[in-house]
């Protein structure tokens, strides 16, 4: 699908939900005696909504625009689901006799009006204020001894996410004192030439073996080889389809699926599985879980634990569904087969809409052991 049917696409899709929201909402008490003031605000709601769909073909948004449709975007889709369900709760009103009717109907109409602030500012708290550390431990064959790793995928660096927060997530890692830092993607949504200082709390990271990086698909997006060459100065090292060895371990890294589409930084799997140490457990890192489909047999057979991001965990339930469809395997530790092991961050920033509603931003502290 090209950028330009795209945002045909997602505008004519946001079109129909901002409708859906506009006639629920002018049947609400409180605002139906301001319908056409609600209507005049849902369609400029949508044009800044497609504006922003349409900038992915080259279409220019200045900041203060793009940050309005981003948080449109996440409003109307938490808003589109909570009407849903309001009204499936107004249509089993309509069993009760008039009186009670308008007395249900006036509750739930209040109620919707507060659940719809309450679920926006939650997801926006939860996106912005609420990173939490997930405790993994993962026993692997013949593991020299106890490893501790930080995990982080999905910062997405840039317009809403930037120094500040990065340097707190630097910090909470130091803390951890590990033995090695994985970064599995979509580290930033800006170009080299456009991050400035925002990535320099990565040369702040500090760790027994470094920190080691693979693309996610906005690094394509970007400028992938611009991106990776900046992130080397901070002292990352990018697992460009290689492996290395260190404290008792294989760590392979391969570029993103995106690189297919891209026709540059395309993932070789097997490369980046070749020269392994076979008497060492190997960790693989890949930004989507759905790597999966293009491993062969022989090479899942390589692999003692795969490390993924790329999902958020959903981000904006129910999206989550939809992520399901596209990956199979959303969030947390997934035993496939007898041996190999897929662990799913929901990354440590978010991407679009400033919120999330039944998913978390997370440091993932990954404990290796030696299996028993």
């Amino acid at each position: 699908m090209s950028f330009y049917t795209f945002g045909i696409v997602a505008s004519v899709l946001f079109a129909l939900m901002d409708f859906y929201c506009y006639k629920s909402l002018a049947r609400n008490v409180l605002l139906a005696p301001l319908r056409y003031l609600l209507a005049a605000f849902i369609g400029v709601i949508w044009l800044v909504e497609a504006s922003f769909f349409f900038s992915f073909s080259g279409f220019e948004l200045n900041e203060f625009i793009y940050k309005i449709a981003i948080f449109s975007i996440g409003a109307t889709w938490l808003v589109f689901c909570l009407l849903l369900l309001f009204d499936a709760a107004i249509w089993g009103v309509g069993r009760f006799s008039r009186s009670r009717r308008r007395a249900l109907k006036f509750l739930l109409d209040v109620g919707v009006l507060i659940g719809a602030v309450a679920y926006v500012l939650r997801g926006v708290w939860n996106a912005n204020y609420d990173l939490v550390l997930t405790r993994r431990t993962v026993r692997v064959p013949n593991l020299a001894e106890p490893l501790n790793i930080a995990v982080i995928s999905d910062a997405h660096i840039g317009e809403f996410l930037g120094r500040d927060f990065l340097a707190d997530v630097v910090a909470r890692i130091n803390a951890l004192n590990p033995d090695a830092v994985f970064i599995v993607g979509d580290l930033t949504d800006l170009r080299a030439d456009q991050i400035g200082d925002r990535l320099d709390p990565l040369a702040s990271l500090k760790s027994r073996f470094g920190t080691f990086f693979v693309a996610g698909n906005h690094e394509y997006y970007h400028g992938l080889l611009s991106l990776c060459a900046k992130f080397e100065t901070l002292g990352v090292r990018v697992l460009r389809n290689e492996s290395v060895s260190f404290g008792g371990i294989n760590l392979a890294g391969v570029y993103d699926l995106a690189g297919f589409k891209a026709h540059q930084g395309e993932p070789d799997f097997t490369a980046a599985l070749s020269n392994l140490n076979s008497d060492l457990p190997t960790i693989l890192l890949a930004h989507q879980p759905k790597s999966l489909r293009y491993l062969r047999e022989e090479e899942l057979a390589k692999i003692d634990l795969m490390v993924c991001g790329h999902t958020h965990a959903g981000q904006i339930f129910p999206f989550g569904v939809l992520v399901w469809l596209d990956q199979k395997y959303i969030y947390g530790l997934y035993r496939i087969g007898e041996k190999l092991q897929l662990l799913v961050s929901s990354g440590v920033g978010f991407w679009g809409p400033p919120m999330r509603i039944w998913s978390k931003s997370e440091i993932v502290h990954l404990r290796l052991e030696n299996e028993l």
